[in-house]
C-alpha cells in the first residue's frame, strides 16, 4: 500500500513568535505566491493611476467649460458668480466620486492581499477569482467606518484650528507661542499614533471576520489591548528595515542609470536621470511594499489571536480542497476516507444458512422465496434437529 501524503506544514508555529521571526516569515510568506501578490498590487496601482488621470482630465474639462466665452476684449477672464458656482459644484462632485472610487479600490485590493496571505499561510492556494469572490461586498461593510473616520478627521481639523485661533487671540508672541504650538503638535501626534496602532488590525478584522458596522474597529482595539508597545515596536522596525532597503536599492540603481538618463533627459531637476530613476524605483518599490505589508500585518494578526488562545480565522476564499484534503480512493482505503481518519469497524454479519440468498439479493431463477411464517417454522425445525445443515447429496 502506497503511504498517503501528509498535509504540508504551516508557515507559522502554533505558539507566539518573536519580532525577528515575524520579519523572516513575512518575506517567506510573500515568496510562496510572489506572482499573485505582485499582480494584485500592480493591478491596484494601475487602476488608481487611471482614476487619477480621469479625475484630472475631468476637472480640467470643467474648468475649460466654465471659462469658455468669459474672456473680454483684453483677454481677461470675467466669470459670473452663478457660472463659477456651477463649475465649482461640478468639480466637487467629480472629486467626491474619485475619492469614493479610490477608497473602494484600496479596500478591495488590500482585502484580497490579506485573504491571500492568510490562505497561503494555511497551505491553501486560492486563485484570483477566489480572492475576488471572498472580498465581495467588503467596501459596503467598510462604509460605516469610513463615515466615522471622516467625521473624526473633520472634528480633529476643527479642534486644531480652534487651538491655533486660541493661541493667536491669547496674545502669545515669540518663543511662548512657538512652544505652545509645539506642545499642541506633539499632543496631536501622540494621540494619532496611539489610535492608529490600536486600529492597525482593522483591515484584517474587516476582511477575515464577520463583524459589521464599527465592530472591526472594536475587534482591532481588543486585539491590541495590552500589546501596544509590542505591535508599535514591530511596525517601527519593519518600516525602518524596508526604508533601509529602499534607500540602498535607490542609491545603487540611481548611480548605475543616472548618467545615461541625464544624457536623454538633460540636467533639468524635474527630468534629470536621478529624478526619473527615483520615480520609477519608488513606484516599483510601492508595488512590492503593499503585499509585504499585508503579509507582515497578517502574521502579527495571527500572532495576537494565538496569544489570546483564539482559533485561526475560518477559510474565506472558497478554495477547493488541496490534494491531501480531497477525498481519494487508494488500494485498501475505503471510499471518502481522508488523511488521518480512522477506518470504521465492519459490522458483524448475520449467520447465513447453506443455500440461502442474502436479504438484499434478488432470488435466482427457480428458487423459492420463503415467507416469514415459513422462515420461522424452518428455524424451529433447525433447533429441533441440532441445526445440522443438509448434506450435498440431499
Amino acid at each position: 500500500m502506497e503511504p498517503l501524503t501528509p498535509p504540508p506544514t504551516r508557515l507559522l508555529p502554533p505558539s507566539s513568535i518573536k519580532a525577528t521571526t515575524a520579519f523572516t516569515k513575512a518575506f517567506a510568506l510573500f515568496g510562496k505566491r510572489p506572482g499573485l501578490f505582485i499582480g494584485i498590487s500592480l493591478l491596484s496601482n494601475a487602476v488608481l493611476l487611471i482614476i487619477g488621470a480621469v479625475t484630472v482630465l475631468a476637472v480640467a474639462f470643467i474648468a475649460l467649460i466654465t471659462a469658455a466665452g468669459s474672456f473680454d476684449s483684453l483677454g481677461r477672464v470675467s466669470i459670473s458668480s452663478g457660472k463659477l458656482a456651477a463649475g465649482g459644484l461640478a468639480a466637487a462632485v467629480v472629486l467626491l466620486i474619485s475619492a469614493f472610487l479610490y477608497l473602494a479600490v484600496t479596500v478591495k485590493i488590500n482585502g484580497m492581499l490579506y485573504v491571500l496571505a492568510i490562505e497561503t499561510e494555511a497551505t491553501r492556494r486560492p486563485t484570483y477569482r477566489d480572492l475576488s469572490r471572498s472580498t465581495k461586498g467588503l467596501f459596503r461593510r467598510a462604509l460605516p467606518t469610513i463615515a466615522f473616520m471622516t467625521a473624526a478627521i473633520v472634528l480633529s481639523i476643527v479642534l486644531f484650528t480652534a487651538v491655533l485661533f486660541g493661541i493667536g487671540v491669547s496674545g502669545l508672541e515669540g518663543p511662548t507661542a512657538g512652544i505652545a504650538l509645539l506642545i499642541t503638535l506633539i499632543a496631536i501626534s501622540v494621540i494619532v499614533t496611539y489610535v492608529a496602532i490600536r486600529w492597525c488590525f482593522y483591515l484584517a478584522t474587516l476582511t477575515l471576520e464577520t463583524g459589521k458596522g464599527l465592530n472591526p474597529l472594536r475587534r482591532s482595539w481588543h486585539l491590541t489591548k495590552g500589546a501596544f508597545w509590542r505591535v508599535f515596536g514591530r511596525l517601527i522596525l519593519f518600516n525602518i528595515a524596508v526604508g533601509i532597503v529602499w534607500f540602498i536599492v535607490t542609491a545603487a540603481l540611481g548611480m548605475a542609470f543616472g548618467a545615461p538618463m541625464e544624457e536623454t533627459f538633460g540636467n533639468n531637476p524635474a527630468t534629470s536621470g536621478g529624478a526619473v530613476t527615483a520615480n520609477i524605483l519608488s513606484t516599483l518599490l510601492n508595488i512590492l511594499f503593499a503585499p509585504l505589508m499585508a503579509c507582515f500585518m497578517s502574521i502579527l494578526y495571527l500572532d495576537e489571536r494565538r496569544r489570546r488562545n483564539e482559533e485561526d480565522p475560518a477559510p474565506t476564499a472558497h478554495v477547493i480542497d488541496a490534494p491531501w484534503q480531497a477525498e481519494t480512493t487508494q488500494w485498501g482505503q475505503p471510499q471518502g476516507q481522508r488523511y488521518g481518519a480512522t477506518t470504521p469497524e465492519p459490522a458483524a454479519e448475520t449467520p447465513q444458512r447453506y443455500g440461502q440468498q442474502s436479504p438484499t439479493e434478488e432470488p435466482r431463477y427457480g428458487q423459492r422465496v420463503e415467507t416469514n411464517n415459513e422462515t420461522s417454522q424452518r428455524s424451529d425445525d433447525d433447533k429441533n434437529t441440532g441445526n445440522t445443515p443438509p448434506s450435498a447429496g440431499n
